[in-house]
């Protein structure tokens, strides 16, 4: 049975570059996500847990979409916080996600509606499912999402790889 894998990181507002996925920042951040995700599939890794949001999260989902070419034993999970997740994203984002839900083996919905720990208890569920955290961290943005996740896969002694933005 291969290992598991899940992934946290920050929403492009939180990066320099925002939005804007042709900034050669954004081109090197993807480019280092992809080598370690592909890293990972060499070391065993075969299932990989995505959050589903906008940024770090669809961008890992969109590297192991291209990466089933060549590891054809990947299972994409999908963690979804809430039912309704798509409805705030922008159409370009909102198509994306749409495309993953195609890819995913799994998929998991932790609340019917967004409440006030869905987010927390998706990150949680992620990295309790799994062997691995990689984390695209900030670590301004300590106080994050982002952040909790990382100090909970510590505390449960998880393999922790971070990617610097």
């Amino acid at each position: 049975m291969g290992k598991s894998c899940a992934f946290t990181g920050h929403r492009p507002a939180k990066f320099a570059f925002g939005y804007d996925e042709s900034d050669k920042r954004c081109i090197e951040l993807k480019r280092k996500l992809r080598d370690t995700v592909t890293s990972l599939c060499f070391e065993g890794y075969t299932t990989f847990y995505v959050g589903m949001a906008e940024g770090v999260d669809i961008w890992a989902a969109e590297c192991l979409i291209d990466l089933l070419e060549f590891f054809r034993k990947i299972e994409l999970c999908a963690v979804i916080p809430f039912r309704e997740q798509k409805v705030g994203m922008n159409s370009d984002y909102k198509a994306r996600y749409e495309r993953i839900l195609e890819y995913a083996t799994q998929t998991f919905v932790i609340s019917e509606k967004l409440t006030k720990g869905c987010f927390k208890a998706r990150n949680y569920f992620m990295v309790e499912q799994s062997d691995a955290l990689v984390a695209v961290y900030d670590e301004i943005n300590s106080r994050s999402g982002t952040g909790q996740t990382i100090r909970h896969a510590e505390g449960l002694s998880k393999r922790i790889i971070l990617i610097k933005p």
